[in-house]
Protein backbone atom coordinates (compact mmCIF):
# COMPACT_ATOMS: atom_id res chain seq x y z
CA UNK A 1 0.00 0.00 0.00
CA UNK A 2 3.02 2.20 0.74
CA UNK A 3 4.30 1.87 -2.70
CA UNK A 4 1.07 2.94 -4.28
CA UNK A 5 1.59 7.02 -2.93
CA UNK A 6 -2.00 6.86 -1.71
CA UNK A 7 -3.94 7.02 1.22
CA UNK A 8 -5.77 4.51 3.17
CA UNK A 9 -8.71 4.36 5.45
CA UNK A 10 -11.01 1.80 6.71
CA UNK A 11 -14.26 3.14 8.46
CA UNK A 12 -16.59 0.96 10.92
CA UNK A 13 -19.57 2.64 9.87
CA UNK A 14 -21.86 1.13 12.97
CA UNK A 15 -18.95 2.74 15.45
CA UNK A 16 -18.08 5.26 13.39
CA UNK A 17 -14.28 4.95 14.20
CA UNK A 18 -12.17 4.53 11.02
CA UNK A 19 -8.45 3.62 10.35
CA UNK A 20 -6.37 5.97 9.01
CA UNK A 21 -2.53 4.84 7.69
CA UNK A 22 0.35 6.51 8.35
CA UNK A 23 0.29 7.78 4.35
CA UNK A 24 -3.10 9.13 4.62
CA UNK A 25 -2.17 11.28 7.85
CA UNK A 26 1.19 12.12 5.95
CA UNK A 27 -1.06 13.56 2.81
CA UNK A 28 -2.26 16.14 5.28
CA UNK A 29 0.79 17.13 6.75
CA UNK A 30 0.56 15.09 10.00
CA UNK A 31 2.15 12.18 11.78
CA UNK A 32 1.06 9.07 13.18
CA UNK A 33 -0.49 10.93 15.82
CA UNK A 34 -1.48 13.73 14.22
CA UNK A 35 -5.75 12.93 14.42
CA UNK A 36 -8.06 11.01 16.40
CA UNK A 37 -9.16 8.07 14.34
CA UNK A 38 -13.21 9.02 14.00
CA UNK A 39 -15.07 9.62 10.96
CA UNK A 40 -15.40 13.05 12.62
CA UNK A 41 -11.72 13.72 11.92
CA UNK A 42 -12.43 13.23 8.11
CA UNK A 43 -15.60 15.57 8.12
CA UNK A 44 -14.42 18.52 9.83
CA UNK A 45 -11.53 18.67 7.31
CA UNK A 46 -13.66 18.94 4.30
CA UNK A 47 -13.60 22.19 2.44
CA UNK A 48 -17.08 23.82 3.08
CA UNK A 49 -18.10 23.89 -0.60
CA UNK A 50 -17.67 20.04 -0.92
CA UNK A 51 -19.31 18.95 2.04
CA UNK A 52 -22.87 18.16 0.93
CA UNK A 53 -21.54 16.42 -2.41
CA UNK A 54 -19.19 14.57 -0.50
CA UNK A 55 -21.92 13.03 2.56
CA UNK A 56 -24.37 12.52 -0.70
CA UNK A 57 -21.64 10.09 -2.67
CA UNK A 58 -21.42 8.55 0.67
CA UNK A 59 -24.82 8.34 1.17
CA UNK A 60 -25.44 7.23 -1.98
CA UNK A 61 -23.17 4.17 -1.91
CA UNK A 62 -24.35 3.14 1.34
CA UNK A 63 -27.97 2.88 0.59
CA UNK A 64 -27.85 2.28 -3.13
CA UNK A 65 -24.37 0.76 -3.60
CA UNK A 66 -23.84 3.92 -6.48
CA UNK A 67 -20.16 3.38 -7.18
CA UNK A 68 -17.76 5.66 -5.16
CA UNK A 69 -15.53 7.69 -6.88
CA UNK A 70 -15.20 11.57 -6.01
CA UNK A 71 -12.83 14.43 -5.71
CA UNK A 72 -12.55 17.13 -3.06
CA UNK A 73 -10.23 19.33 -1.00
CA UNK A 74 -9.07 18.96 2.23
CA UNK A 75 -7.81 20.85 4.54
CA UNK A 76 -3.85 20.17 5.54
CA UNK A 77 -1.86 20.69 9.05
CA UNK A 78 -0.38 24.09 6.98
CA UNK A 79 -3.92 25.22 6.51
CA UNK A 80 -3.79 25.05 3.11
CA UNK A 81 -6.31 22.98 1.33
CA UNK A 82 -5.40 20.16 -1.08
CA UNK A 83 -7.38 18.35 -3.79
CA UNK A 84 -8.07 14.42 -3.08
CA UNK A 85 -9.33 11.84 -5.15
CA UNK A 86 -11.36 9.06 -3.25
CA UNK A 87 -12.55 5.98 -4.23
CA UNK A 88 -13.89 3.03 -1.72
CA UNK A 89 -15.81 0.00 -1.17
CA UNK A 90 -18.43 -0.76 1.49
CA UNK A 91 -19.52 -4.38 3.11
CA UNK A 92 -23.04 -5.48 3.61
CA UNK A 93 -24.41 -7.37 5.91
CA UNK A 94 -27.42 -10.31 4.96
CA UNK A 95 -29.91 -7.47 5.87
CA UNK A 96 -28.32 -5.23 3.22
CA UNK A 97 -26.94 -2.37 5.67
CA UNK A 98 -23.39 -1.03 5.37
CA UNK A 99 -20.94 -2.41 7.77
CA UNK A 100 -17.98 -1.36 6.88
CA UNK A 101 -16.39 0.58 4.70
CA UNK A 102 -12.80 1.27 3.18
CA UNK A 103 -10.84 2.65 0.32
CA UNK A 104 -7.76 5.51 -0.27
CA UNK A 105 -7.08 8.91 -1.30
CA UNK A 106 -4.79 10.11 -3.86
CA UNK A 107 -3.51 13.79 -4.32
CA UNK A 108 -4.66 15.24 -7.42
CA UNK A 109 -3.98 18.76 -6.59
CA UNK A 110 -1.42 19.29 -9.40
CA UNK A 111 -3.87 17.43 -11.96
CA UNK A 112 -6.86 20.26 -10.43
CA UNK A 113 -4.73 23.42 -10.81
CA UNK A 114 -3.51 22.41 -14.15
CA UNK A 115 -7.19 21.97 -15.33
CA UNK A 116 -8.38 25.00 -13.54
CA UNK A 117 -5.40 27.07 -15.00
CA UNK A 118 -6.50 25.62 -18.40
CA UNK A 119 -10.49 26.36 -17.89
CA UNK A 120 -8.94 29.90 -16.87
CA UNK A 121 -6.69 30.48 -20.07
CA UNK A 122 -10.10 28.57 -21.95
CA UNK A 123 -12.37 31.24 -20.85
CA UNK A 124 -9.87 34.07 -21.84
CA UNK A 125 -8.82 32.69 -24.91
CA UNK A 126 -12.69 33.37 -25.71
CA UNK A 127 -13.29 36.21 -24.32
CA UNK A 128 -10.05 37.69 -26.60
CA UNK A 129 -11.75 35.78 -29.61
CA UNK A 130 -15.08 37.57 -28.96
CA UNK A 131 -13.45 40.63 -28.22
CA UNK A 132 -11.05 40.06 -31.81
CA UNK A 133 -14.16 39.58 -33.82
CA UNK A 134 -15.97 42.98 -32.17
CA UNK A 135 -12.99 45.46 -32.62
CA UNK A 136 -12.83 43.42 -36.27
CA UNK A 137 -15.87 44.20 -37.17
CA UNK A 138 -15.94 47.90 -35.70
CA UNK A 139 -12.78 48.82 -37.38
CA UNK A 140 -14.05 47.19 -40.99
CA UNK A 141 -17.23 49.45 -40.74
CA UNK A 142 -15.20 52.64 -39.59
CA UNK A 143 -13.17 51.95 -42.20
CA UNK A 144 -15.00 50.84 -44.97
CA UNK A 145 -17.63 54.36 -44.64
CA UNK A 146 -14.40 56.88 -45.19
CA UNK A 147 -12.52 54.46 -47.90
CA UNK A 148 -16.06 54.45 -49.37
CA UNK A 149 -16.60 57.92 -49.58
CA UNK A 150 -13.39 58.35 -50.92
CA UNK A 151 -13.94 56.02 -53.72
CA UNK A 152 -16.84 57.87 -54.64
CA UNK A 153 -15.43 60.99 -54.95
CA UNK A 154 -12.66 60.17 -56.91
CA UNK A 155 -14.90 58.33 -59.40
CA UNK A 156 -17.33 61.24 -59.61
CA UNK A 157 -13.65 63.35 -59.72
CA UNK A 158 -13.15 60.94 -62.85
CA UNK A 159 -16.24 60.93 -64.53
CA UNK A 160 -16.56 64.66 -64.77
CA UNK A 161 -13.24 66.22 -64.94
CA UNK A 162 -12.06 63.19 -67.13
CA UNK A 163 -11.36 65.53 -70.51
CA UNK A 164 -9.84 68.05 -68.59
CA UNK A 165 -7.15 65.80 -67.04
CA UNK A 166 -4.33 65.03 -68.89
CA UNK A 167 -2.58 61.11 -69.27
CA UNK A 168 -0.87 61.30 -65.94
CA UNK A 169 -3.85 62.84 -64.13
CA UNK A 170 -6.06 59.96 -65.42
CA UNK A 171 -3.69 57.41 -64.48
CA UNK A 172 -3.49 58.74 -60.66
CA UNK A 173 -7.27 58.74 -60.46
CA UNK A 174 -6.52 54.95 -61.78
CA UNK A 175 -4.16 54.26 -58.79
CA UNK A 176 -6.39 56.35 -56.14
CA UNK A 177 -9.41 53.41 -57.29
CA UNK A 178 -7.38 50.53 -57.77
CA UNK A 179 -5.93 51.37 -54.09
CA UNK A 180 -9.54 52.13 -52.72
CA UNK A 181 -10.96 48.54 -54.23
CA UNK A 182 -7.65 46.79 -52.85
CA UNK A 183 -8.18 48.14 -49.27
CA UNK A 184 -11.86 47.00 -49.45
CA UNK A 185 -10.81 43.72 -50.52
CA UNK A 186 -8.47 43.64 -47.45
CA UNK A 187 -10.91 45.12 -45.01
CA UNK A 188 -12.93 42.29 -46.06
CA UNK A 189 -10.70 39.45 -45.59
CA UNK A 190 -9.34 40.45 -42.70
CA UNK A 191 -12.90 40.43 -41.32
CA UNK A 192 -13.56 37.11 -42.55
CA UNK A 193 -10.13 35.58 -41.27
CA UNK A 194 -11.13 36.89 -37.57
CA UNK A 195 -14.27 34.89 -37.85
CA UNK A 196 -12.92 31.51 -38.65
CA UNK A 197 -13.17 30.52 -34.98
CA UNK A 198 -16.14 32.31 -33.87
CA UNK A 199 -18.55 31.85 -36.93
CA UNK A 200 -18.41 28.25 -37.99
CA UNK A 201 -20.89 25.51 -37.15
CA UNK A 202 -20.57 22.68 -34.97
CA UNK A 203 -18.94 20.05 -37.01
CA UNK A 204 -20.60 17.52 -38.13
CA UNK A 205 -20.18 14.33 -40.73
CA UNK A 206 -19.50 15.83 -44.61
CA UNK A 207 -18.74 14.23 -47.73
CA UNK A 208 -15.98 16.30 -48.66
CA UNK A 209 -16.45 16.09 -52.19
CA UNK A 210 -19.73 18.69 -52.07
CA UNK A 211 -17.25 21.37 -50.18
CA UNK A 212 -14.90 20.80 -53.12
CA UNK A 213 -17.99 20.14 -55.88
CA UNK A 214 -19.12 24.00 -54.82
CA UNK A 215 -15.50 25.21 -54.70
CA UNK A 216 -15.32 24.20 -58.43
CA UNK A 217 -18.71 25.78 -59.12
CA UNK A 218 -17.74 28.90 -57.46
CA UNK A 219 -14.37 29.34 -59.43
CA UNK A 220 -16.09 28.17 -62.99
CA UNK A 221 -15.43 32.07 -64.45
CA UNK A 222 -11.60 31.64 -63.75
CA UNK A 223 -11.29 27.74 -64.40
CA UNK A 224 -12.55 28.66 -67.79
CA UNK A 225 -10.89 32.19 -68.92
CA UNK A 226 -7.51 30.45 -67.87
CA UNK A 227 -7.73 26.89 -69.02
CA UNK A 228 -7.44 24.92 -65.97
CA UNK A 229 -8.35 21.40 -65.46
CA UNK A 230 -9.43 20.30 -61.60
CA UNK A 231 -9.32 16.28 -61.38
CA UNK A 232 -10.57 15.15 -58.21
CA UNK A 233 -10.72 11.36 -57.10
CA UNK A 234 -13.71 10.00 -55.14
CA UNK A 235 -13.04 11.69 -51.67
CA UNK A 236 -14.38 10.44 -48.30
CA UNK A 237 -16.65 11.62 -45.23
CA UNK A 238 -15.04 13.00 -42.69
CA UNK A 239 -16.04 15.75 -39.69
CA UNK A 240 -16.24 18.94 -40.73
CA UNK A 241 -18.21 22.32 -41.34
CA UNK A 242 -18.93 22.19 -44.96
CA UNK A 243 -18.45 25.97 -45.48
CA UNK A 244 -15.77 25.94 -44.01
CA UNK A 245 -14.14 23.04 -46.56
CA UNK A 246 -15.69 24.81 -49.21
CA UNK A 247 -13.60 27.88 -48.44
CA UNK A 248 -10.48 25.49 -47.91
CA UNK A 249 -10.86 23.88 -51.02
CA UNK A 250 -11.22 27.50 -53.35
CA UNK A 251 -8.37 29.19 -51.94
CA UNK A 252 -6.04 26.53 -52.60
CA UNK A 253 -7.66 25.15 -55.99
CA UNK A 254 -7.35 29.67 -56.91
CA UNK A 255 -4.00 29.90 -55.83
CA UNK A 256 -2.71 26.51 -58.25
CA UNK A 257 -4.41 28.82 -61.06
CA UNK A 258 -3.29 32.04 -60.21
CA UNK A 259 0.23 31.22 -59.61
CA UNK A 260 0.72 28.75 -62.58
CA UNK A 261 1.74 30.70 -66.07
CA UNK A 262 -0.22 28.49 -68.28
CA UNK A 263 -2.66 25.44 -68.92
CA UNK A 264 -3.18 24.68 -64.79
CA UNK A 265 -3.53 21.10 -64.07
CA UNK A 266 -4.70 21.13 -60.29
CA UNK A 267 -5.57 17.49 -59.03
CA UNK A 268 -7.47 16.27 -55.93
CA UNK A 269 -6.77 13.17 -53.76
CA UNK A 270 -6.61 11.88 -50.40
CA UNK A 271 -5.05 9.46 -48.52
CA UNK A 272 -6.58 7.35 -44.79
CA UNK A 273 -3.75 8.02 -42.39
CA UNK A 274 -4.81 6.09 -39.24
CA UNK A 275 -7.78 8.18 -37.89
CA UNK A 276 -7.26 11.06 -40.57
CA UNK A 277 -7.47 11.78 -44.33
CA UNK A 278 -4.88 13.57 -45.66
CA UNK A 279 -6.44 15.61 -48.74
CA UNK A 280 -3.79 16.86 -51.28
CA UNK A 281 -4.30 19.59 -53.96
CA UNK A 282 -1.82 19.21 -56.63
CA UNK A 283 -0.60 21.66 -59.49
CA UNK A 284 2.22 22.44 -61.97
CA UNK A 285 2.63 25.99 -61.42
CA UNK A 286 5.86 28.15 -60.42
CA UNK A 287 6.29 26.29 -56.74
CA UNK A 288 8.55 27.94 -54.14
CA UNK A 289 11.66 28.13 -52.87
CA UNK A 290 11.60 24.90 -49.50
CA UNK A 291 12.50 28.28 -47.36
CA UNK A 292 9.29 30.28 -47.82
CA UNK A 293 6.74 27.21 -47.57
CA UNK A 294 5.85 27.90 -43.74
CA UNK A 295 6.09 31.25 -44.40
CA UNK A 296 3.39 31.38 -46.96
CA UNK A 297 0.66 30.25 -43.96
CA UNK A 298 1.20 33.53 -42.19
CA UNK A 299 -0.98 36.61 -42.43
CA UNK A 300 -0.23 39.02 -45.25
CA UNK A 301 3.28 36.87 -46.30
CA UNK A 302 3.42 37.24 -50.08
CA UNK A 303 6.60 35.92 -52.36
CA UNK A 304 5.55 37.78 -55.21
CA UNK A 305 5.06 41.37 -55.95
CA UNK A 306 1.17 42.82 -56.44
CA UNK A 307 1.97 43.72 -59.64
CA UNK A 308 2.85 40.31 -61.05
CA UNK A 309 -0.05 37.92 -58.86
CA UNK A 310 -2.38 40.19 -57.10
CA UNK A 311 -4.00 39.66 -53.51
CA UNK A 312 -3.80 40.33 -49.97
CA UNK A 313 -1.46 37.50 -48.62
CA UNK A 314 -4.80 36.01 -46.27
CA UNK A 315 -5.90 33.36 -48.86
CA UNK A 316 -3.54 30.88 -47.38
CA UNK A 317 -3.41 31.75 -43.41
CA UNK A 318 -7.39 31.25 -43.92
CA UNK A 319 -6.80 27.80 -45.27
CA UNK A 320 -4.56 27.07 -41.98
CA UNK A 321 -6.74 28.43 -39.53
CA UNK A 322 -9.82 26.56 -40.81
CA UNK A 323 -7.74 23.56 -40.63
CA UNK A 324 -6.53 24.19 -37.51
CA UNK A 325 -9.84 24.43 -36.11
CA UNK A 326 -10.72 21.43 -37.74
CA UNK A 327 -8.17 19.84 -35.49
CA UNK A 328 -5.74 18.97 -38.48
CA UNK A 329 -2.72 20.39 -40.13
CA UNK A 330 -1.61 22.25 -43.24
CA UNK A 331 1.68 21.90 -45.20
CA UNK A 332 3.32 22.22 -48.85
CA UNK A 333 5.78 20.56 -50.48
CA UNK A 334 7.12 22.34 -53.54
CA UNK A 335 10.27 23.14 -55.69
CA UNK A 336 10.60 26.33 -57.95
CA UNK A 337 9.55 25.69 -61.16
CA UNK A 338 7.75 21.49 -60.07
CA UNK A 339 5.01 22.72 -59.23
CA UNK A 340 3.60 22.79 -55.31
CA UNK A 341 1.87 20.20 -53.64
CA UNK A 342 -0.66 21.76 -50.71
CA UNK A 343 -1.89 19.08 -48.29
CA UNK A 344 -4.22 19.18 -44.98
CA UNK A 345 -5.54 16.77 -42.89
CA UNK A 346 -9.06 16.39 -40.89
CA UNK A 347 -10.67 13.62 -38.77
CA UNK A 348 -12.43 10.30 -40.56
CA UNK A 349 -15.82 9.96 -40.37
CA UNK A 350 -16.29 6.09 -40.40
Amino acid sequence: MRGSNDGIWDWNVLTGEVYFSDRFKELLGYGPDGFENVYESFESRLHPDDLDQTKAAIEAHLNERVSYDVEYRLCCRNGDYRWFRARGLALWDDDGNATRMSGSISDVTERKRAEEDLLRRTEELERSNKDLEQFAWVASHDLKEPLRAVSNYVQLLERRYRDALDDEGRRFIGFAVDGAKRMRVLINDLLAFSRIGTRGKELAPVDSGKPLATAVKNLALTIRERGAEVEAEPLPRVWGDGIQLTQVFQNLIGNAIKFCERNPRIRVSAAKEGPMWRFSVQDNGIGMDPAHQKKVFEVFQRLHTRQKYEGTGIGLAVVRKIVERHGGRVRVDSSPGEGSTFSFTLRACE
